[in-house]
């Protein structure tokens, strides 16, 4: 039975490494009235890629799309911080169809 727990916890320690290692980084966006952040943070030994559009939809039902490209390295993380430029349109939401390689 013994055996059988140390077996089991093995089993699982080595998955959890294995699971971790192959997970890429992801986007995500905070989003300010005046302002919309993107953050990727890399937990993994390996550098990336990271490019897409983020979808900023105002107040006033206008919406904007904005390119975001940027390189992540390993062990780092990268910011963007897309501006409103226009106050009296506040930001109400965004979206991103970023993806990292």
């Amino acid at each position: 039975m013994k055996k059988l727990i140390v077996l089991l916890m093995l089993s699982l320690f080595s998955f959890s490494v294995v699971a971790a290692e192959k997970a890429r980084p992801w986007p995500r966006l905070t989003v300010w009235a005046d302002s919309v952040e993107v953050w990727i943070q890399n937990y993994d030994n390996q550098d990336y890629r990271c490019s897409g559009s983020v979808w900023i939809r105002y107040a006033s039902g206008a919406s904007r799309s904005e390119f975001v490209s940027v390189s992540v390295y390993a062990r780092s993380s990268a910011f963007r911080r897309i501006y409103n430029y226009n106050r009296q349109d506040r930001i109400v939401s965004a979206t991103h169809t970023i993806n990292c390689f």
